[in-house]
């Protein structure tokens, strides 16, 4: 009774019902007799699977097949329990609510203490209090998920939204070209346009391969594109270059990850304190016409990802020393 195994694949008798497994395993780990059909029951209900509970395993659906996977690994109250891949196969309502029992179990009741192997980054953020990171048969790393972030996590993720143009700025372009906002605009006439509004070096950008592939598109059709969609498209990546250079300046190297009209992810790769990055963005949100913006940490899937490439040197990382105080910022930060 003290250990609880869920193999990757289903180890099932297609013949036997779900009540029938649930009673041969119970039988064999030793369960008293007396208490079996009141444990089956229970465990049934606990995993949702009273209605299917006459009906061979064979029919079962895949989710059902690692819901009875689950229930008899757990039957008994085993004091470890081992799941590989435990929602393998099923479909997101399945999975959440096989989640909510594994967390039941372990967190809530504690009956038990669940070793759990998963390639889903998600699912090991869920249940997990402490996580390792395995390639090629190797161990990587071991902590709470906080500690492997802080200490193997590529900096930040930075997401901005730019400040639309005022009426006024527009009505100064508008001046300074002498067009008006919905003035139709084709290709020929991009350079002299580009000319006036001081953004020759932008050029580049409004080609099929770049950031302003759809401006690019619009200015060949015939229809062509109207002003304000010109000037917004410039204004928007003016601002986003000079986000860029005030990362860099404050921060070192920056990345941009992704960018779509008036919103850009960066990458901070710099390791700086947290309240740091949020003291530049408020003392300069104004000044940078930030409408808003979000600051989050390097992910699980990132971090395990650099594993897997061979990216992260772990002799780099031995002499950096976590702290307490520190990781309970991160842990604030994350709740937050």
């Amino acid at each position: 009774m003290n250990i609880g195994y869920c193999p990757q694949f289903d180890a099932l008798l297609e013949n036997l019902t779900a009540r029938e497994h649930l009673n041969l395993y119970a039988s064999i780990k030793g369960i008293p007799k007396s208490i079996r059909a009141e444990l089956v029951q229970k465990k049934l209900e606990e995993m949702d699977l009273l209605k299917f509970e006459g009906y061979c395993a064979g029919t079962f659906s895949g989710g059902n097949k690692r819901k009875l996977s689950v229930a008899i690994a757990m039957i008994g109250n085993p004091s470890i329990i081992f799941l590989d891949e435990p929602s393998t196969g099923m479909d997101p309502a399945a999975r959440q609510f096989m989640w909510k029992v594994i967390k039941r179990i372990s967190t809530v009741n504690k009956h038990s203490s669940i070793i759990l192997t998963t390639h889903s980054m998600e699912e090991a953020e869920q249940l997990s209090s402490k996580m390792a990171i395995q390639v090629d048969g190797q161990l990587k790393c071991l902590g709470t998920i906080q500690q492997i972030k802080h200490k193997f996590g590529k900096g930040y993720e930075v997401e901005v939204k730019i400040k639309k143009p005022s009426v006024e700025h527009k009505s100064s372009l508008c001046q300074k070209t002498g067009l008006q906002q919905n003035d139709k605009i084709l290709i020929n006439d991009l350079p002299n346009i580009l000319s006036k509004l001081n953004a020759m070096d932008l050029q580049y950008l409004i080609s099929e391969d770049q950031s302003g592939s759809v401006i690019y598109k619009e200015l060949n059709s015939q229809k062509g594109i109207t002003f304000e969609n010109l000037y917004e498209f410039i204004y928007f990546e003016k601002q986003g270059i000079q986000i860029k250079k005030f990362l860099e300046k404050e921060f070192g190297n920056i990345e941009v990850i992704e960018h779509l009209e008036d919103f850009f992810r960066f990458r901070i790769e710099s390791i700086i304190s947290i309240g740091k990055i949020f003291g530049c963005f408020e003392k300069n949100k104004e000044q940078l016409k930030i409408s808003e913006y979000s600051l989050k940490q390097a992910t699980i899937e990132q971090i395990f990802n650099q594993f897997a490439q061979g990216k992260i040197n772990i002799n780099k990382h031995i002499k950096n020393k976590i702290t307490n105080n520190q990781v309970q910022e991160m842990e604030n930060f994350d709740q937050n």
